[in-house]
């Protein structure tokens, strides 16, 4: 058995130590720490895709939302202007009957009925204008005049003056200015058809 030189020995441990210490830090610099690296960036690029995923929802639901509410104000729209306005000749006949019948109601009786009408070409609608000479005492005529500005027909009470009076200021004679619109997207089209001829 070989006598132990410690001092030999000692170096021979320090070098094998060094070498394997050497070793380990060779496999730690070319294996592990890529590898660590390259997990850390991953994390990082995992937590940064999770970000923009949970933007991209939110922006999702934000323009889903107001997608909806497009659809619904188009749809409304789309009623308004073919159940409320309607066209001159659907609804002509009974915007005037209506008034009639308001008038009956408060046992008041317009008289002859005058209608204007002007072209809004830019909307596609048709204005017109409705005078309404009226006589009655206050109470029925305030009820009638209210019961227009809540009529079933689109109408808009844009004018209201005295023209005279009977038996002493207890019969009231009045001029409503009424105003209606009707649907007419025709106008647009002939609107289009005069800027195309404007510009040939």
């Amino acid at each position: 058995m070989r006598a132990i030189d410690v001092r030999k020995d000692l170096k021979s441990a320090i070098i094998i130590g060094g070498v394997l210490l050497f070793a380990n830090a060779a496999v730690y610099g070319i294996l592990v720490r890529p590898r660590i690296t390259a997990f850390h960036d991953l994390e990082g690029s995992r937590a940064a895709f999770k970000k923009e995923l949970s933007e991209a929802e939110r922006t999702q639901k934000t323009l889903a939302a107001f997608y909806e509410k497009l659809q619904t104000t188009q749809t409304n729209i789309s009623d308004f202007y073919e159940k409320i306005l309607g066209s001159k000749q659907d609804k002509l006949i009974s915007v005037q009957r209506e008034i009639v019948d308001i008038g009956a109601e408060y046992r008041i009786n317009p008289a002859i009925v005058s209608v204007s009408n002007k072209d809004n070409e830019e909307n596609g609608l048709e204005e017109f204008s409705i005078s309404v000479p009226v006589e009655g005492d206050y109470a029925d005529l305030r009820n009638f005049i209210a019961k227009l500005e809540s009529s079933k027909s689109f109408l808009i009470v844009e004018g209201i003056s005295l023209t005279g009076t009977k038996e002493g200021g207890l019969t009231l004679q009045l001029q409503i200015q009424l105003t209606t619109y009707f649907n007419a997207p025709w106008l647009k089209e002939t609107k289009k058809t005069k800027g195309v001829a404007r510009r040939g």
